[in-house]
């Protein structure tokens, strides 16, 4: 099995990775340095690219360049330009504020799903659960700005991924260390959360991602690896991820089958060959 390298270092509870078309890696901090985006190049030279004023844990590229980003100090999504101009595209649902959106993914038409977890307590209750599993929902955006539910009452849904047919979502139940399956209906409606794999107590699943072939790989922060469950819903592998807190993934040249790892107890980006390429992300199509 392929072992990970560090890739870079420097950060504060890293997040969020996701590439732009020329290669470059961009990460959220969830700690330290509130709203600090940092780009780290194809070589891994690590700089500050911009600031938000919150904290962004999921960030998606659309394809005019657009930078979409939970986050959770803004209890918003929030819109990035290339000119690092920021305005706000979601900070409600029927009036209502969110909780503190956490991690999202594009489909193939430019709908936007997120997870927005009721973030109570704080982020430590991931590592240390209180009985309080923090019942909330899962959203998804139109091109047009518009809010609908897709789901609720979730335990503090976290990581969210799309199956390779887009027919059905995959979201992390952190709290119930699960990982839930939702069906995505042709008539645009959704069929209730299924359990599509459960975790043993503690692991935790963060956030995720899906391969070409349908399998999820989801961060277990509190495993230490990377947990690959198949379509079927069965643990398959567990990919060593160079530290016993990793919080997001993504898929990365060359030939998007490339493992780059946000590993919190390090605080830094790990690296990884895995065996089959990610799902191509909307705005890199």
């Amino acid at each position: 099995m392929a072992q990970p390298r560090v890739f870079a270092r420097g950060f504060s509870f890293p997040e969020a990775p996701a590439f732009d078309r020329q290669g470059n890696l961009y990460l959220g901090n969830m700690r330290v340095n509130p709203g600090v985006i940092h780009q780290v190049t194809p070589d891994g030279k690590v700089s500050e690219w911009t600031r938000t004023s919150g904290y962004v844990n999921g960030m998606a590229f659309d394809r005019e360049g657009n930078i979409l980003a939970c986050d959770a100090g803004l209890r918003a999504i929030v819109k990035i330009t290339p000119r690092k101009e920021m305005s706000c595209v979601c900070p409600s649902y029927r009036g209502r504020p969110l909780g503190g959106p956490n991690d999202l993914v594009f489909d193939s038409r430019g709908n936007l799903y997120f997870t927005d977890p009721v973030r109570r307590p704080i982020l430590s209750s991931l590592i240390r659960p209180t009985p309080d599993l923090a019942p909330s929902p899962v959203f998804v955006l139109d091109p047009g700005g518009r809010p609908a539910l897709v789901a609720e009452d979730i335990a503090f849904p976290n990581g969210i991924g799309l199956t390779p047919d887009e027919k059905t979502l995959i979201v992390a139940a952190s709290r119930r260390d699960q990982l839930l399956a939702i069906a995505i209906h042709r008539d645009g409606t959704f069929g209730e959360p299924k359990v599509f794999h459960q975790f043993e107590v503690g692991w935790h699943p963060d956030s995720l991602k899906i391969d070409a072939e349908g399998n999820v790989l989801a961060a277990m922060l509190g495993h230490g690896c990377i947990a690959v469950v198949s379509p079927a819903g069965k643990l398959i592998e567990e990919i060593p991820a160079g530290g016993k807190r990793p919080s997001n993934l993504a898929f990365g040249h060359p030939n998007n089958k490339l493992l780059y790892i946000t590993e919190t107890e390090t605080n830094s980006v790990t690296l990884v060959e895995y065996s089959r390429p990610g799902i191509v992300p909307y705005g890199l199509r």
